[in-house]
């Protein structure tokens, strides 16, 4: 079972809590994981463009870039150059540094650790549960096999999960993030994101939830029991199955637009932070922009606006505190 804790602060699935970050918060700093380190370091000239092997050793490309490639079943760290590289991991559980350049990177088999670095960027995982870090430029991501976990940085980033239950974040910029298989959690960050939760039961965020003005995001669920966190501005899908769409006090200007509420399967939930306590009313008001919609308010704060035809009755909505929120299941 999937549960929402600290509104995204920590993902618990089965007995195995897995750390993650909350909406708008950054990802995980590069240097506060530990990498694999390794022995004998050799530095070849820049001028050697064709294939690099290597036995569990630092590789360091130099100059003008190349082709690197790691053959041994170890553990090797690569680092590229400043100008375009293309690096791959091989078996073993490898770290390999872009830095700047546009660069190809792959991390293979097992679990790896790739930080792309400036420039627009391309990195695939591979087989095992990979740390991938886009950090500047515009970068593409893949996690493909495994739990993987996708942190886009500063730029317009595109991040895919692939298999296995894999956490993405798009930081900054106007990125769009698909999980793919799995049970997913997904958060778009600072910018206009477009998310898509995929098969699975997904947590997927648009919003920061601290009042943070980030952008006008398109939230789709996809198939399976997903969760929608809404922020200002934000559209939410929650696709097919029994989906749960949860709004509440960290509105502060137009709500969200709630595109294809089922009344009947899915559950609208209105979050309150508990200094203020839960809100005295909820009522409908007709959409001055929309003959066919209306707009949810809490008191005089508009927090979503459905088609009139499918709107929960006021009595279906639950409210729930931020810290009943913490153990909210799907």
């Amino acid at each position: 079972m999937l549960f929402l804790a600290g509104l995204m602060g920590m993902m618990i699935v089965g007995s195995v809590a897995v750390l993650s970050i909350a909406p708008g918060e950054e990802g995980p700093d590069p240097d506060d994981i530990d990498a694999p380190t390794s022995a004998d370091e050799a530095q070849p000239t820049g001028s050697d463009h064709g294939l690099l092997e290597a036995a569990a050793q630092q590789l360091v490309l130099t100059d003008e870039g190349g082709i690197m490639t790691a053959g041994s079943p170890d553990a090797d760290a690569l680092t590229g150059t400043d100008v375009t590289d293309h690096i791959s991991g091989g078996d073993g559980s490898d770290t390999i540094l872009g830095g700047a350049g546009e660069d190809s990177l792959a991390g293979e088999d097992d679990a790896d650790r790739i930080e792309a670095g400036s420039g627009n960027d391309t990195a695939h995982g591979g087989a095992g549960d990979d740390l991938l870090f886009g950090e500047e430029g515009d970068d593409s991501l893949f996690g493909h096999d495994g739990s993987d976990t996708l942190s886009g940085g500063d730029g317009a980033d595109t991040l895919e999960g692939g298999l296995g239950d894999d956490w993405l974040s798009g930081d900054e910029g106007a990125d769009a993030l698909h999980g793919r298989e799995g049970n997913d959690t997904l958060s778009g960050g600072l910018g206009s994101d477009t998310l898509f939760g995929g098969d699975g039961d997904d947590l997927v965020s648009g919003t920061s939830m601290r009042g943070i003005d980030d952008g006008s995001d398109f939230v789709n669920g996809g198939a399976g029991q997903d969760v929608l966190v809404l922020g200002d501005g934000d559209t939410g899908h929650g696709g097919d199955g029994a989906d749960s769409f949860l709004t509440g006090y960290w509105m502060q200007a137009g709500g969200s637009e709630i595109a294809d509420f089922d009344s009947t399967a899915d559950r609208m939930i209105v979050v309150y932070d508990e200094a203020d306590g839960p809100p005295d009313d909820l009522t409908y008001t007709a959409d001055p922009d929309d003959d066919g919609s209306v707009l949810l308010r809490a008191e005089d704060q508009v927090l979503a606006r459905f088609a009139a035809a499918s709107a929960p009755p006021l009595g279906d909505i639950i409210l729930m505190s931020a810290s009943e929120a913490e153990s909210f299941a799907i």
